[in-house]
């Protein structure tokens, strides 16, 4: 389901600073989600956004902050 809503995905920052411990950096970025057959609602995007975060988090090791 994430990948027939998910439209784009974008990197506009990345930090690397005394807040974030040694050898670690932060991205900011921003999902698109889009479905062509309804209008989402905050559930559909939550159950989205939280495979998505589950995936970057195995499949990287990503924390959010």
């Amino acid at each position: 389901n994430a990948k027939k809503l998910l439209r784009r995905v974008g990197l506009f920052d990345v930090y690397r600073g005394d807040k974030i411990p040694a050898g670690k950096k932060q991205y900011a970025m921003s999902f698109v989600l889009r479905d062509d057959e309804k209008t989402l609602t905050d559930a559909d995007v939550e159950r989205t956004m939280a495979r998505i975060l589950d995936a970057y988090a195995r499949d990287f090791g990503a924390v959010l902050r």
